[in-house]
């Protein structure tokens, strides 16, 4: 079995861990199960880059475990959502 193969087999239970219903979390639309993508609710501390596929799932595993609110979201909210808030805090924060 190679790494994206077995990201794979991390990936889908995580999914319906999640609560995964077909649908997005967000706006509530229809998506197929390989354009699910699995979002920070408050945000991540980490930079997804920095890690390659497997290892970014198994990051999430233990998130999850660990009680830090995930959901499953489309691409479009996904990338809504990031455009006003990153790692964490908001992006566009008035600093004082």
């Amino acid at each position: 079995m190679t790494r994206s193969e077995l990201a794979l087999a991390y990936r889908i239970p995580l999914l319906f861990m999640l609560g995964f219903d077909g649908r997005c979390s967000e706006c509530r639309r229809f998506l197929a199960l390989e354009n699910a993508h699995i979002d920070h609710e408050d945000g991540r501390t980490w930079y997804c880059r920095s890690l390659n596929f497997l290892d970014r799932i198994k990051r999430q595993w233990r998130e999850y475990e660990q009680g830090i609110a995930l959901r499953t979201v489309c691409v479009s909210c996904n990338s809504r959502d990031g455009a006003t808030r990153l790692q964490g805090r908001p992006r566009y924060s008035v600093r004082r």
